[in-house]
Order: structure tokens, then sequence, then C-alpha cells
């Protein structure tokens, strides 16, 4: 990819992640209050458990809100993964709807995510992807949070 192309994307995510760190720190939320717009294709906040983020990413094919898993050791993210996915009805009646669980077993990272098709370059779309975005992950983290805090205090000490 040329200087110019890799600029052009870097300032794209940017903006992007300026707009939707903009439109979610103004909902009842302060995961994003301390969070800086990246020229990568996701950002992540803190979850309060070690390893443990609430990821959003924007590609060309979609957009997604996600808690994403991953501390450094395929186990310990499994034992989280499992441990919440006991309690997938509870975390899912109180988001909403369905959630996607990849518990992603080829992977060392294991993922619980909302996603909608979305191209972040087309800016004529980022109205509607910031929208879902910000809804999924303020529902998300509503759903999840105290959840993850129990498995973390019960697995992790």
């Amino acid at each position: 990819e040329s200087k110019i192309g890799q600029r052009n994307r870097d300032t794209l995510f940017q903006e992007f992640w300026s707009r939707l760190i903009s439109v979610i720190n103004s909902t009842n939320t302060s995961l994003y209050q301390n969070i800086s717009p990246r020229s990568y294709s996701w950002i992540s906040a803190g979850s309060g458990v070690r390893g443990v983020g609430f990821n959003f990413s924007a590609v060309k094919r979609y957009c997604r809100a996600e808690l994403y898993i991953d501390r450094g050791d395929k186990e310990e993210n499994e034992i989280i993964f499992d441990r919440l996915f006991e309690m997938k009805e509870q975390i899912e009646n109180k988001f909403g709807g369905p959630l996607e669980w990849e518990r992603l077993d080829v992977k060392r990272a294991c993922r619980i995510k909302a996603e909608s098709i979305g191209n972040i370059s087309d800016r004529a779309q980022w109205e509607d992807m910031i929208s879902f975005m910000t809804d999924a992950m303020r529902r998300l983290e509503l759903a999840i949070k105290e959840p993850l805090r129990q498995v973390g205090e019960e697995l992790l000490g």
C-alpha cells in the first residue's frame, strides 16, 4: 500500500473513531471517556478485568461491539468465556437480543459480539454504523459488566 493510501486510511479511522467516541461519551457510559481515536480498525476500553476489553471494530465488511477476552493464556480465556456462556440467557435477556458467542477454538482469544454489515470506507454509512455500534456497546456493557465482575472475582481472585 502506498504511503498516501496508508495516510488516508489512518485519517479515515481517526475521523471515524473521533465521531464514535463523541457519540458514546454523550450516553450514560464512561467506558470511552479516556480513549483516544486511533488509526487502527479497532479501539478498546478496559472492563475492570485484566485482558478483557470492550472493543469496537470497523472494516469494509462489518462493524461491531464486542467483549474481547485475551489475557495471553488460551486456557484462562476459555475459562472466562465458558463461565460467561453459562450465563448466556441472563446476559442476552439484559442485552435485549442474541449475541454471537465465539470461543475461537483455533485462536488464543475469545469474543462475544454484536455485529452488523457496514463499510468504514463509505462515509454515507457512518451515522448508521456509529448508531448501531454505540447502542450495542451500551447494552453489552450493561448486560455483561456484573457477570464479568463475578467471574473475575471467582476465577481470578
